[in-house]
């Protein structure tokens, strides 16, 4: 939990740019299973279009412990 709460805080504060934290990316064709690695990861299920497609967008999933489960999505 510390570690976690360290990296949200640098990230907030723009060190990212100073060096490296620690991140996974996820990269494939259509339809390899990328959506599926990151909600196997996350526990949070994408949304899902009409042929079961999930998303055709860049995504950042940020986890961080907190005392009670929610979640915070934006588009930008």
């Amino acid at each position: 939990r510390d570690l976690l709460n360290m990296i949200s805080g640098l990230r907030s504060e723009g060190f990212s740019h100073y060096g490296d934290l620690p991140q996974i990316i996820v990269c494939g064709d259509q339809s390899s299973g990328k959506s599926s690695v990151l909600e196997a990861i996350s526990r949070f299920s994408s949304p899902r279009k009409d042929n079961n497609l999930c998303t055709r967008f860049a995504t950042e999933v940020i986890l961080q412990r907190g005392p009670s489960e929610y979640a915070n999505v934006s588009i930008t």
